[in-house]
């Protein structure tokens, strides 16, 4: 018995050719998705400070024309740009003779 619905020799992407290369995967594959959480401190509690499902294909879309949608990577870029926070400090110099 066959459940299998497609032509015989019809060409099928794989998963993972949905969610490197296609314009929609969430269309196919619902599920697939990053969750990230920024936290006000060092640890984990409700509070979070923000907390996105970041969805689409793992990585851009782009087009001769520039970017069509922003993959997961550079979504997850952008969230973890916007939620570090880079503080410098000067230390006093001292010389060891």
């Amino acid at each position: 018995m066959q459940y299998d619905r497609r032509p015989p020799g019809a060409r099928v992407p794989s998963v993972a050719g949905m969610l490197l290369f296609g314009i929609r995967p969430n269309r196919y594959l619902p599920h697939a998705g990053i969750t990230v959480v920024a936290f006000h401190g060092t640890e984990k509690d409700y509070d979070a400070r923000e907390r996105a499902l970041l969805r689409g294909p793992i990585v851009g879309l782009f087009s001769p024309q520039g970017i069509v949608e922003s993959g997961c990577i550079e979504q997850a870029l952008e969230f973890v740009r916007r939620n570090t926070r880079v503080s410098t400090a000067r230390l006093p110099l001292h010389r060891n003779q």
